[in-house]
């Protein structure tokens, strides 16, 4: 991989409950090298990176929500 970029977006929405939320997206653009290889590669590791990182924003979102309890509780 290279010219490795991450796009994080922030956007004002509204939770179930109709309270105010922030939706947070994360975004990795990158260049393949390698030519068809490269793309063989990618396309092999692209799911559990996608995987990975869908662990590590669960962990985020956990994270966040007990220090907002313990701020509030």
């Amino acid at each position: 991989m290279k010219d490795v970029t991450s796009v994080f977006e922030f956007e004002s929405t509204r939770n179930a409950d109709g309270r105010e939320a922030t939706r947070m997206t994360y975004r990795v653009e990158y260049v393949i090298g390698l030519g068809p290889a490269g793309l063989l590669l990618d396309r092999i590791q692209r799911p559990g990176m996608r995987a990975n990182m869908r662990t590590s924003m669960a962990g985020l979102n956990t994270l966040i929500r007990s220090e907002t309890a313990g701020a509030h509780g």
